[in-house]
Formats: structure tokens, sequence, C-alpha cells
């Protein structure tokens, strides 16, 4: 970025005191900083971000976003700069609006995942602590990872239409400050009664029908709170994943909840999955949309495309899987109890209702 675009230079330390050798050319850095990303005072944020900065050695400073610019503009100076590594210090949103750029581009995208949900670091294995992720950002390899584009847009994570985005929605500012994790696990109860609507997807060509709560197509499986909705999915197959959540009723999910939980197969009459290439999804009524963990407005159809391969981003290798419990209370910014006490209630009722069902009439 030039000189006009950022903020004073920090002076670096010296190479003896630098906390690692980087991988890239440490003046050909940026750093995009969202300060309204999570629920971490973003002063504080920013000043360790600054000092670890230069314990690194990097003298670019932090570039901030607002609510006009976002992380796109930015992100085309950086191109435009020929900016090696882009590092964005935010939520998956602001990771979400510089990729939208960086795709079929020679700038490599990091992370310091600092939003509520971080799906693009639970799902990749990037660290939530500062310092750790910092150090993957500049010594980690850029590896190609494939891009989904609904309706022109990109996104690494996942889009999808009805309950998740409702959800995402539903879950403010406020109640992620107040609750964590735990206020999508809130949104989520209070919209598991609504009744599914009627969709038409096509898949590859082929056309089907059909009644879903959601219909999400994913590049990635973990989902909001850790939760493993599409398994084995690969960022790197040049494939998306289609998955129609088709529940009827409260104990539908509360089984399929278990299986996320427990692991094992995913109850094929409540969760459909296919894989694609590109995909249409239409609609009569405009449903809630949402593009890698945040609100993306309404519509009444929404065409998936992939690019295989489309981005380099920066990533460790790929990571062993957790139990869904591990990876709640390990990411919860609020005490482990009660990030293991929301997907706690989860397994209970669907321990329930598994209990009820076998109990003679």
């Amino acid at each position: 970025m030039t000189e006009s675009q950022a903020v004073p230079h920090p002076p670096a330390m010296p190479a003896e005191n630098q906390l690692f050798e980087p991988a890239c050319d440490r003046a050909n850095v940026a750093i995009v900083f969202n300060p309204v990303s999570g629920t971490e005072d973003p002063a504080t944020r920013r000043s360790t971000l600054e000092e670890l900065a230069r314990g690194a050695g990097l003298t670019c400073g932090l570039v901030e976003t607002d609510r006009e610019r976002g992380a796109g503009p930015l992100a085309e100076r950086a191109v435009a700069d020929g900016v090696e590594r882009l590092i964005v210090a935010g939520g998956d949103g602001s990771a979400t609006e510089a990729a939208h750029v960086l795709v079929g581009t020679a700038t490599a995208l990091a992370v310091l995942p600092a939003g509520t949900g971080n799906l693009l670091a639970l799902n990749l294995g990037i660290p939530l602590d500062h310092e750790e992720a910092l150090r993957l950002a500049l010594t980690g390899d850029a590896k190609p990872i494939d891009v989904g584009r609904a309706n022109g847009a990109a996104f690494i994570i996942a889009v999808g239409l009805g309950l998740d985005a409702r959800i995402i929605r539903d879950a403010n500012r406020e109640m992620k400050r107040r609750w964590g994790k735990l206020a999508y696990f809130i949104t989520g109860w209070r919209n598991l009664r609504r009744p599914n609507d009627p969709y038409t997807i096509i898949v590859d060509g082929r056309r089907a029908r059909r009644t879903a709560q959601t219909v999400m197509i994913a590049n990635l499986g973990r989902i909001t709170g850790g939760l493993e909705l599409v398994p084995d999915t690969d960022p790197t197959d040049g494939l998306l994943e289609v998955a129609i959540l088709r529940s009827r009723h409260v104990p539908d999910l509360a089984r399929l909840a278990w299986r996320m939980v427990v692991g094992g197969s995913h109850p094929a009459d409540v969760l459909e999955v296919q894989h694609a290439q590109h995909v249409v999804v239409e609609t009569t009524v405009p449903q809630p949309l949402q593009l890698d963990g945040n609100e993306a407005g309404r519509t009444t159809r929404l065409e998936v495309t992939v690019e295989p391969g489309g981005l380099l981003l920066v990533r460790p290798d790929p990571p062993e899987p957790m139990p869904v419990v591990a990876v709640v209370a390990a990411t919860s910014r609020r005490p482990r109890a009660i990030a293991v006490a929301g997907v706690g209630a989860i397994a209970l009722l669907a321990w329930l209702t598994q209990r009820r069902r076998r109990v003679p009439q």
C-alpha cells in the first residue's frame, strides 16, 4: 500500500529481537484491521497486533476498514501495489471481502481471526491466538484453495438460504457481544419451529424439488458454533457440497445435532448431500441469504459456481478432526463450561428424543 493510504509505520525491532523469520518479504506485506470485529476491545487488540508486527520486523502499519469501505477497496490497493501477502485482522466477513478481490491474483490472503464465529479458522486450523496466527500468516505456505461464487460474490466457506441465514441474521452484534457463540444457539432455537419452504434445486443440470429448512452450498463443512454439518468437505477438490436440510420436526434436528456432536453418518432422511460444480436454487418466497456467516439480504434465485484453486490462502496442513465439544470449548470467548453447555443442551435434547421414540406406545 502507498504511504498516503497507511498509518505511520512503526519502527521495526532489531533482527535479533524479532519473533521469527517470515517466508515472505517483510516489505511486501500489508495488514488490514477491522476494529469492530468480535467482542474484544478494539484498542487493546490493535495495540497487541502492532506490538506483534514490530516484533516480526514489519513496518507496514495497520490500515483500518470502516462501514463504507470494508476490506475490499483496501485489498484492491494491495494488489495494485504488488503486495505479496495481505493479512486481514478481522472476522469472516472481512476475510471474504478481501478474498472477493484477491481471487485470480498473485496476492495471498492470510487471516488473523478476530470475529465471533471465526468459521474460516475453525475449518482450516488457523490459530485463534494472535501471536500464533501472525506467525502462521508470515511463515506458512500460501496454498491454492477453491472459491465459490454466489450470484457473482466470492465465498470461501459456504452460502445458504433459509434457517442458517435466519440464525445469522437474528444474532445481532449486541447478542454476540453478550453471549459470544451461544448467540447462534439461542437464535437457532427460536427459529427451529418454522415450516419448511419449497425449493427448486438444479445440481449440474439435474433438477429436483424439495421442501427444506435450509439449502446450503458449502466449500467447508463446519458451520456456526463449530458444528460439522457437511462432513468430509475438501476445499481443493474443485467441487462444492449441496446440503439440503429437510427436517419436518424439532426431533429431526435433534437427531442431526446428536450426530454432529458424537460423529458418525448423518440421518439421510434429514440431511441430503450432493457434490456439484454448478448449482441453481429457486424459490417463490424471498429467503434470507448468508455468505460465509454474514447476512447477505434476501433472494428468490441463487446461482453458485466454483473456481478451483482460485485463491492463494495461507493455512496449515490439514488439521486432525476434533470433536465438536472440543472445538466449541476451545474457541469460545466465554468460559469453556458455557460453550460446552450450549452443545450439551443440543445433545441432551437429542438423547431425550431418541429415548422417547424407543418407549412403546
